[in-house]
């Protein structure tokens, strides 16, 4: 996972192919060991399913689902527009085959459904691995390193820009520095994440509970509503 947190932001964000192939097979590597390691030492597969799993994995479905190929009266039931689509088609080839998929992009459909895929099966291992207090603050460290660290390759970046990623990568499709980033929203998405971590952590750093402590300042109040 730590290597996920490190690699996928200074990969351009993993949006080219060979990052992208990287990552999701970290993830298969993360699951097939998990999953030989509770065989192994406990002889017995237990996976524990975060909230919210049942909506997820019906999306996960459904994104598979419009890359699948279907018969043809299937498919005008669930999307008479897509029907008519390939009906126009046949007009100009002639026919076409009697199972088609909902999505008119498969291919990419189908790079999508793995990329969401990847993701959901990273935060379920996550999900049943991480159990102790060090393991969520070295995640928690690491993201904050990593954020702090492109934020001053941004900053730097903007003085001495030439225009290309890292200086010597490849020519960047726009005039600003992003760090890393082909889009700037990815960098944003980026910062949106770490920087409430790290205000959470400073938050639980300096909290020292105790049985008669009353709920008064500021940051008592926003703690307390953020664990309630």
């Amino acid at each position: 996972m730590l290597f996920l947190i490190v690699f996928t932001p200074l990969a351009f964000g993993t949006v080219e192919p060979w990052s992208e192939a990287i990552a999701e097979l970290v993830v298969l590597g993360m699951v097939v060991v998990w999953l030989l390691g509770m065989t192994l030492r406990d002889w017995e597969l237990r996976v524990e399913l975060p909230p919210g799993w049942l909506p997820a994995s019906l999306f996960v479905a459904l994104v598979f689902l419009q890359a699948t190929p279907i018969p043809m009266a299937l498919t005008q039931v669930l999307s008479p527009w897509t029907t008519g689509f390939y009906d126009q088609a046949r007009t100009y080839t002639g026919g076409g085959p009697s199972m088609v998929p909902l999505s008119l992009a498969p291919h990419d459909t189908w790079r999508e459904a793995l990329k969401i895929g990847a993701g959901a099966a990273f935060f379920l291992v996550c999900y049943n691995v991480y159990r102790t207090r060090a393991q969520v603050h070295r995640a928690i460290w690491t993201m904050i390193a990593v954020g702090a660290a492109i934020s001053v390759l941004g900053i730097v970046q903007r003085v001495t820009w030439n225009g290309h990623f890292y200086w010597i990568g490849p020519e960047a499709p726009h005039r600003n520095a992003f760090g890393p980033f082909v889009n700037r929203a990815h960098f944003a998405g980026l910062m949106v994440v770490v920087v409430p971590m790290a205000l959470a952590l400073w938050l639980a750093s300096r909290y020292t509970p105790t049985r008669k402590q009353l709920v008064r300042t500021l940051r008592d109040r926003l703690r307390s509503w953020n664990t309630s």
